[in-house]
């Protein structure tokens, strides 16, 4: 296995390898590119000098910790803005650094119903269901589908039923 000379989140574009999450790697090169290989063992006859050298179970940790990341962290999240009834993203933070603002087309459908455009060649596989925050004190809720492959819909309530107000989008992938 040969590490990738690309940051497996953003992908090579040029290359036509799309975003992935960094996957385990049996050491058969079986994972692919990009996997990260957790299964060194120490040569029993050259053991490594603690502290001076690297241990092969220490990588080994290192590299599960980096896959659990991966899979857990959210790839993109979205802090939207209300004004009236037009929704703006207002922040976004993703580990891929080519994701920007104007990738990201919010809409609102209904009251308390709004749609998100994601760029999907910029997102890598997902590992779990979109979350949504509502951005409001009180007894605000916020739930998230992922309606196709480059739209989740967000729907916003309080006790008295639908409502519009600042939320957050939780993308784990697309």
């Amino acid at each position: 296995m040969t590490a990738p000379d690309y940051f497996t989140l953003e992908g090579d574009p040029g290359n036509a390898v799309p975003p992935t999450i960094v996957a385990l790697d049996d050491g058969t090169g079986g994972a692919g590119d990009g996997a990260l290989c957790a299964f060194l063992s120490n040569d029993q006859e050259f053991m490594p000098n603690p502290g001076q050298e690297p241990d092969a179970r220490d990588l080994n940790q290192t590299a599960y910790l980096a896959w659990a990341a991966g899979v857990m962290i959210p790839k993109i999240s979205i802090a939207i803005h209300i004004s009236g009834t037009t929704p703006s993203v207002q922040s976004l933070i993703a580990p891929n650094r080519t994701i920007v603002s104007a990738d990201i087309t919010p809409t609102r459908t209904a009251l308390g119903i709004y749609t998100i455009a994601v760029p999907q060649a910029k997102l890598p596989q997902k590992t779990m269901p979109p979350k949504a925050y509502a951005n409001k004190g009180g007894r605000a809720a916020a739930s998230a589908v992922w309606t196709s492959s480059a739209l989740y819909t967000v729907y916003l309530t309080d006790d008295a039923g639908a409502i519009d107000c600042d939320f957050t989008l939780d993308v784990f992938g697309y």
